[in-house]
């Protein structure tokens, strides 16, 4: 799911992928961080409410650290669908990425024993 996605986007079958909640919510929420959406709030709620277990949990903080965002755009531009100067748009908001993995590693660590990611908490 993306954040302009519509309610027929998200019944629409082709669209159907069968995986994890936790696969959906992880692209949704790193789709609105590079659309310039501050995110942590709603993510941290989600979490808070949801009532993860620690597998969930940890798969959370897992694909929130993959970064499917730049394949995907990567994929785009090698097919002719995207403009190469887009991918900057990405690679500019690393640093403020990695940022928000260290908030949300340390609000993680409240609720689960989390491994330490060395280049994350630095």
């Amino acid at each position: 799911m993306k954040k302009n996605h519509t309610l027929f986007d998200l019944y629409n079958p082709l669209n159907f992928i069968v995986d994890s909640k936790i696969r959906n919510i992880c692209e949704y929420f790193k789709d609105c961080f590079f659309k310039d959406n501050d995110l942590t709030i709603d993510l941290f709620n989600y979490i808070s409410y949801n009532n993860l277990t620690t597998s969930d949990s940890l798969s959370l903080y897992a694909r929130m650290l993959f970064p499917t965002f730049y394949f995907d755009i990567y994929e785009l531009i090698v097919h002719g669908n995207l403009e190469e100067k887009e991918v900057l748009k990405i690679i500019q908001k690393t640093n403020d990425y990695q940022l928000f993995l260290k908030q949300l590693h340390n609000y993680l660590k409240q609720y689960i024993a989390i491994p330490n990611i060395e280049w994350i908490n630095k």
